[in-house]
């Protein structure tokens, strides 16, 4: 991993609690033939993620011209677009966006990921 990453896990789970997270990733099986949909389906596995959230604010616009980003992840494991993060406290977000990133002198490999807040789950 590298002695400044985990110095900064160190940091915020100090600060914050746990950096653990589920990370839901998305497969789409086989088109439907008559409806022509894909099936979806997800798994599941822990990664340690950095959540920093952004103070969102709600914007009078027409819906689907503005995306709300909630906060920006840092993670080394791999992530995907439209996947989902699942925080010890049961907030879900989606992946919107990723940055690769690299951090010296540790030259450790991460991903910064925008993060979007989902309000269909409990």
């Amino acid at each position: 991993m590298g002695q400044l990453w985990n110095n900064l896990l160190r940091t915020f789970e100090d600060a914050r609690g746990s950096c653990s997270v589920t990370r839901r990733a998305l497969s789409l099986g086989n088109r439907d033939s008559e409806t022509g949909w894909r099936v979806k389906s997800y798994s599941e596995t822990t990664i340690k993620m950095i959540i920093i959230p952004r103070g969102a604010t709600s914007l009078a616009v027409k819906a689907g011209t503005y995306v709300r980003l909630d906060a920006v992840g840092l993670t080394i494991t791999s992530v995907k677009e439209a996947d989902e993060i699942k925080t010890s406290g049961g907030t879900y977000y989606e992946v919107k966006t990723i940055r690769n990133h690299s951090l010296t002198p540790d030259t450790v490999e991460y991903y910064e990921v925008d993060l979007t807040k989902l309000p269909l789950h409990g």
